[in-house]
């Protein structure tokens, strides 16, 4: 089978678990600190590996102490790190992420190395990116790079799977280049401009996206009021999210979309699709971390059987 390709970012988290937020000028203390790998990019790559698909990592490091543990969960599961380089200019990437006693968080990333994957480098890839059974990507690396890989791929018909996360305007020319668009209700809101409190709001804006992209799929999460998908020549549906008592909800998008591209890859329906990513996201969202907390495929299966 080929490999699946992601292309995004690389970092270290820093996560505190606190009571509350502070207000303006308060200081607090926060309880059970870790340092783990993360980046959207790292994780997602991370979570295709444990689902079975073999997976190539593209992104860059700084040439730092902080570079070896940000790929040390990557290298333990074989994900392929030939093409993550190290930048002599912009240090790893580094998040800070604060969690609430209801798993609810907050992440402030400087994007540092990320930010040196550079559309020169797309150029480079493109034999890569040819033979890859997908091309995942996410916007912690720059938008402009982001465009030049989904073009790419689109000019070789490599499926395109966009996480527009964290939240940012697409172009129209960008729009035409995606196979597979998943957000959440925030993302969504700023790329179709419509307000979202309600699970008809979120299907009314996934009908904007779908009518954006063309052909294609279109998946808004929504947290513990679940998942709605749709695709070219589909209904709008939704999913209800499993009932699970949260403790850290910082990588379930990530584990979503891992368990998600798996299955498409798999050539399952979109319904399996959804479903199974979102077994992975509540998972995720019952531990501690980011890629520590993804689960393995053999876990996915054994909690989709007892939730049926």
């Amino acid at each position: 089978m080929k490999k699946a390709l992601v292309i995004g970012s690389i970092n270290l988290d820093i996560t505190g678990n606190i009571d509350h937020y502070p207000k303006l000028g308060e200081t607090i203390l926060a309880s059970n600190t870790s340092i783990t790998p993360g980046g959207k990019g790292a994780n997602q790559a991370l979570s295709l590996q444990k689902m079975g698909v073999a997976v190539t990592m593209v992104g860059r490091t700084g040439q730092d102490q902080l570079a070896e543990p940000a790929l040390a969960e990557l290298s333990r599961h074989h994900v392929d790190l030939t093409e993550v380089r190290q930048s002599s200019k912009k240090p790893t990437g580094l998040a800070m992420i604060w969690v609430d006693k209801n798993g609810n968080n907050s992440i402030v990333v400087s994007s540092g190395a990320n930010a040196e994957l550079t559309v020169e480098d797309i150029r480079e890839l493109e034999g890569l990116i040819a033979s890859s059974a997908a091309v995942v990507l996410q916007l912690e690396i720059p938008v402009e790079t982001v465009f030049a890989a989904a073009k790419m791929a689109k000019k070789h018909h490599v499926p395109v799977i966009l996480n527009a996360a964290p939240a940012a305007s697409l172009s129209t020319e960008m729009f035409a280049t995606i196979d597979v668009l998943v957000c959440n209700e925030t993302e969504a809101s700023l790329l179709t401009g419509e307000e979202i409190h309600t699970i008809e709001d979120a299907k009314v804006a996934a009908g904007v996206l779908l009518k954006k992209i063309g052909l294609g799929k279109v998946i808004i999460t929504l947290g513990e009021s679940g998942t709605i998908y749709t695709e070219t020549g589909g209904e709008i549906n939704h999913q209800p999210a499993f009932k699970i008592e949260p403790v850290d909800s910082v990588a379930a998008g990530d584990a979503f979309v891992g368990g998600l591209v798996a299955c498409l890859i798999q050539k399952k329906t979109l319904k399996e699709a959804v479903m199974w990513g979102s077994a992975c996201g509540a998972i995720t969202a019952t531990r501690q971390g980011a890629q520590t907390a993804l689960p393995e495929k053999k876990e996915v299966e054994a909690f989709i059987r007892s939730r049926q």
